[in-house]
């Protein structure tokens, strides 16, 4: 879309767009490389080649901006960095790949709070009630009204159904890990720092759960 921006019809698009290549002066293409294009975490040198892929394409695109670069050596370093995280994430997609047809349908009022006991029960098992978002995520598909009539942030971005995929999982948590990633620069002192996307569930979830703070220490990743 960036690249065929006079092509674009839809009038928000054009303006995202715009405004984004107006406000933008540093591009990491750093979460690119760590979902992939392979719809599976991918290697240390899959990552690797993604970053140099993704860093080129944007420095074509916006030539004028300062796109961030990472020699082999930094980037091998970065991926090492990532291993819980990334530990986490596999957790998280054989938890969510497990759990997305609990949520495909919303429940009858007398089994929603059995519902909502296991998925929390469920996620406690897999150490996650504490440090992921997957949890609220498949809470809030099941907050939704019951007619149906408007999609829930949670479910825009898991799109569960009774055959969930290990692909589709994957993808999914990627989306939530990008909001960790977020929050998490708050707690660092490098100046503001914001997420690019398009994807209007995610901006949704991101503005229904409005964290306020995020805070560093030797505990977390």
């Amino acid at each position: 879309k960036i690249k065929n921006t006079e092509r674009l019809k839809d009038k928000a698009e054009f303006y995202w767009i715009s405004e984004f290549s107006r406000v933008a002066r540093n591009l990491n293409p750093i979460l690119t490389a760590y979902e992939g294009c392979l719809t599976r975490q991918p290697n240390k040198e899959e990552f690797q080649e993604e970053l140099e892929l993704a860093g080129a394409s944007l420095r074509r695109v916006y030539p004028t901006k300062n796109v961030i670069s990472y020699s082999a050596e930094l980037s091998a370093t970065l991926f090492d960095a990532l291993a819980r995280k990334l530990e986490r994430k596999h957790i998280e997609t054989q938890f969510l790949e497990q759990a997305a047809a609990l949520v495909a349908h919303r429940p009858s009022d007398k089994d929603l709070m059995p519902r909502l006991h296991e998925i929390i029960a469920i996620g406690a098992k897999a150490g996650l009630t504490s440090q992921s978002l997957v949890i609220p995520a498949l809470l809030s598909c099941l907050g939704e009204k019951r007619d149906g009539s408007q999609l829930s942030p949670g479910r825009r971005i898991l799109k569960p159904k009774p055959n969930y995929t290990h692909q589709n999982a994957y993808n999914a948590i990627s989306d939530l890990q990008y909001l960790e990633f977020l929050i998490a620069a708050s707690a660092n002192p490098q100046g503001p720092v914001a997420l690019c996307t398009t994807d209007r569930g995610l901006a949704e979830f991101w503005l229904a759960l409005s964290p306020t703070k995020a805070q560093r220490d030797s505990d977390n990743d």
